[in-house]
């Protein structure tokens, strides 16, 4: 099973669009992003476990925010026995977060 997410590039009132399969989902504060790669610069992720959890929830948080659609997703490929492909359509800067790090209750693989 495929998804998309999407974030958008432009920022409008402090606020980025977020689309999954190319809808409109919600929106994102920039001030939390602009904190998530603060966090990930600092690297602690990389030799600390806990931190690396904290840091994979809060990623996890921020793709499953609209009603929890990474959640169903993953419920749904679950369901049927496949995998779930996440696509990750991000603005350049925002790439640099590890999202290989996403956790809910476990370290998801992309």
């Amino acid at each position: 099973m495929k998804v998309t997410f999407r974030l958008d590039e432009q920022i409008t009132d402090g606020q980025r669009a977020v689309y999954w399969n190319d809808a409109l989902s919600y929106h994102a504060d920039e001030d939390e992003l602009q904190d998530l790669l603060n966090q990930a610069r600092l690297g602690r992720w990389k030799s600390d476990q806990q931190d690396g959890i904290s840091f994979g929830s809060r990623l996890f948080q921020l793709l499953d925010r609209s009603g929890g659609q990474l959640t169903r997703a993953l419920g749904e490929a679950d369901s049927r026995g496949e995998g779930l492909y996440l696509y990750l359509d991000l603005p350049f800067e925002i790439d640099a977060l590890p999202f290989e790090l996403l956790y809910d209750q476990r370290f998801l693989l992309l």
